[in-house]
């Protein structure tokens, strides 16, 4: 299976909010401010490879808009120890996670 572009820049551009530049057909680059990759179909895409997971400010917000965008949620959210996260598969099946960070309350002696 082959990336699809058009649907990965939907599916990520509802959820999260990314942009996208497009280089051709079949490659395209993604920003979000904080990160920048791409999609490429020119690579297979590997299901049940290591579980890519998305750090956000916000997971109630972006846990509705996975879902809005067509995300299935997988795993609702949960507590561990580095803070929150849940998992859900993308438009094309692709198993991802999003998470918030732990707030530390540090004491200064």
């Amino acid at each position: 299976m082959r990336c699809d572009i058009a649907t990965s820049k939907a599916f990520y551009g509802q959820a999260f909010g990314w942009i996208f530049t497009d280089y051709g057909l079949a490659y395209c680059e993604l920003a979000s401010g904080k990160i920048k990759s791409r999609f490429d179909a020119s690579f297979p895409v590997v299901i049940g490879g290591p579980l890519v997971v998305l750090c956000d400010d916000d997971l109630e917000v972006i846990y509705d808009r996975v879902e809005v965008a067509g995300g299935v949620i997988v795993k609702h959210i949960f507590y561990f120890l580095g803070g929150q996260r849940f998992q859900f598969t993308d438009s094309r099946s692709i198993l991802v996670g999003s998470m918030v960070r732990a707030q530390l309350n540090l004491i200064q002696v």
